[in-house]
């Protein structure tokens, strides 16, 4: 694809939008597939009250249908295992579930796989049961800072990175693509990039009878997210679209949700 076509902002018409409080559009991301007619939206509406459910998730659409809530055919999760590409696309679902765990739970094996055509794109599927590890050192909400970056065509690095709240300066950290969501302000600057990154090995847990006493070398399954600040100034332009969503611009809401 041409620079220009990289470069140029995303906008959605309005005749791809509608403007009622029922079905109030309120962020939409997409990222490009590479060789691949398809493209991935991360879509979210707002409930039309107070005490509504918010709609959510991720969406596979033809890169020349406009997105409205009628295409959309809900994928099972929002983590893709590697950068999308055209052939072979494979997600991770983490099922939650409810009730109390046992310790046939926490094996660090899939529960289940499978393979499903959503909106015609075929996607393979891994699913793990969620174990113990919800306060863990490896999962959970991490921030940082970053002075530099390279966008490299299946990852992302960021240079002088530390933490947010202090700490040693790490020189470099890697991620791949697929994942990885540009969060903007206004007038097109990334206040940060979001990471998620599962993390399915052994760690050290809180876990009863103990709450306060990290259980070392236990099962997790679970999530991180990362957050990468930038200290400097970040145009949304200077990022591709490939394996990394970027907002899509938005028409101005008319009239508000009701109470």
């Amino acid at each position: 694809m041409k620079r220009l076509l990289l470069l140029a902002p995303l906008f959605l018409s309005n005749c791809g939008i509608t403007d009622s409080p029922e079905d109030r559009l309120e962020s939409l991301y997409r990222q490009r597939i590479p060789n691949s007619k398809s493209v991935v939206y991360d879509f979210n509406y707002a409930g039309a009250y107070a005490t509504s459910s918010n709609y959510g998730g991720l969406t596979f659409l033809d890169s020349s249908t406009v997105f409205t809530r009628d295409e959309i055919d809900r994928l099972p999760s929002s983590y893709f295992v590697g950068k999308p590409v055209a052939g072979r696309l494979h997600m991770l679902v983490l099922d939650y579930g409810q009730g109390q765990e046992s310790p046939k739970d926490t094996l660090l094996t899939p529960v289940r796989e499978y393979t499903k055509k959503y909106n015609d794109v075929e996607v393979a599927v891994t699913e793990y049961k969620y174990t113990y590890g919800r306060a863990t050192m490896d999962t959970g909400l991490k921030q940082y800072r970053f002075e530099g970056f390279q966008e490299k065509p299946d990852s992302m690095v960021f240079y002088n990175v530390t933490n947010k709240y202090g700490g040693p300066t790490v020189p470099a950290m890697a991620f791949v693509k697929g994942n990885i969501q540009a969060v903007e302000f206004t007038g097109d600057t990334v206040a940060y990039l979001e990471i998620n990154r599962a993390f399915i090995g052994r760690g050290s847990i809180y876990k009863s009878p103990k709450p306060f006493q990290l259980v070392p070398n236990q099962p997790i399954v679970g999530m991180t997210t990362f957050r990468f600040y930038p200290r400097k100034t970040v145009k949304a332009v200077s990022l591709s679209d490939v394996g990394i969503y970027k907002k899509v611009k938005l028409p101005p809401v008319k009239g508000h949700l009701r109470d």
